[in-house]
């Protein structure tokens, strides 16, 4: 009885596993609905694996035990205390999430944060408004309740106007700015893109100059940047990493990991950051676009506490300087912050010139021996924008 009690549970967690390409393909509605409701997760995962179940065993010719049921109804209860049951679920709703193809619900204004690209859609009478970025009518037209007219697919849609889905071929929006603000009502999903690295080729100039080194994986431009690691791309950018690797005088902060602290300490000792307070630095917090260029421009020789920016107006301050023109400036400030943006703000820095001279700050660099003048034409020669 034990050998056949063992079989039976090995039997179950087969036709689990076997059973999670035919549980994806399911449909939670009618027959061209490729959506996997939570009521179908909940209602018939486990009712058609007890099924399966059955078969299977039956056709081992096990027929002649009078408890299989018991013994199948054990093994199911032994299943889903081990929490079997519940992980081929959970790996079934993340895959349609990841894929775009999971229904979420919400009965009043849910306010949702999208990147670029990303399309949210519904069935027909879900409600949409788009409260900040920019986004165009996807599949087919969407009712404008605001203004009382339809709003044609591929056509931007206004901000602060509520439309309601009425096709079944899941009209909806498609996120055009780097982020975007949506509220919804109804049942909904979302259908992600994965972000695309878009200055890989200044990351690679500022590597060849020995101004930036990335991670033991890789650049990771896609990776949301950290105060930490700014303030050591800050150091590496300005030619000063050796100094701060060998930075005796200690900081006050009391969060800041040992690989940090050499870095962190020089660039507090120059003025290039503050902490979060007194005593922290928030070193594994993201840091923000303003954040950043209000780094960039302390090292460039501006002072924010003598009046030259606001560290809130950095970018404008950038704008101004040439560093970056109006259009880069809402783009940045408009979505996430990651490595890849950190990587554009540091590369467009260098050929600004530091306050009050005519030196740009590769100009700066090389005169001081911390770029070659042979790494540095290889690597602006990567760089043709």
């Amino acid at each position: 009885m034990k050998r056949f009690g063992m079989k039976l549970v090995i039997a179950c967690f087969c036709v689990i596993l076997l059973g999670l390409t035919w549980i994806s393909c399911a449909s939670g509605g009618d027959s061209t609905d490729p959506i996997i409701s939570l009521s179908f997760l909940s209602n018939r995962i486990q009712p058609n694996l007890s099924a399966k179940m059955t078969e299977r065993v039956n056709a081992a010719g096990d027929l002649g035990l009078s408890n299989l049921y018991t013994k199948r109804n054990e093994a199911l209860g032994k299943l889903s205390q081990a929490g079997i049951v519940d992980a081929a679920v959970s790996r079934v709703r993340e895959y349609l999430q990841s894929s775009g193809r999971y229904m979420y619900y919400t009965d009043t204004m849910r306010q949702l944060v999208l990147k670029k690209d990303d399309v949210i859609s519904g069935a027909v009478g879900t409600q949409l408004s788009l409260r900040y970025g920019s986004a165009i009518v996807v599949n087919s037209s969407l009712i404008d309740v605001t203004n009382g007219t339809l709003r044609a697919a591929g056509t931007a849609a206004p901000q602060n106007t509520r439309f309601i889905l009425n096709a079944k071929n899941w009209s909806g929006l498609r996120v055009t700015s780097e982020s975007a603000t949506v509220f919804v009502q109804g049942y909904y999903r979302i259908a992600h893109t994965a972000y695309k690295d878009q200055y890989v080729d200044m990351a690679h100039a500022l590597k060849v100059m020995g101004l930036f080194k990335g991670t033991a994986t890789g650049y990771q431009l896609s990776k949301h940047a950290t105060r930490a690691e700014a303030v050591t791309m800050l150091v590496r950018l300005v030619g000063e990493e050796k100094a701060a690797q060998s930075q005796t005088a200690r900081h006050s902060f009391t969060d800041v990991p040992a690989w940090a602290n050499g870095y962190v300490g020089h660039a507090f000792l120059k003025g290039y950051t503050k902490g979060t307070s007194a005593t922290l630095f928030s070193p594994n917090v993201a840091i923000t676009a303003p954040q950043y260029m209000t780094f960039l421009l302390r090292a460039l020789g501006y002072n924010d506490a003598a009046g030259d920016f606001s560290w809130k107006d950095a970018l404008s301050a950038a704008v101004r300087l040439g560093i970056i023109n109006p259009t880069e400036k809402k783009t940045i400030e408009g979505g996430l912050f990651r490595r890849d943006q950190m990587v554009f703000l540091s590369y467009r820095t260098l050929f600004t010139k530091r306050k009050g001279t005519n030196q740009t700050l590769l100009q700066y660099l090389q005169a001081n021996g911390a770029v070659s003048q042979a790494n540095a034409a290889s690597g602006t020669a990567m760089v043709s924008r």
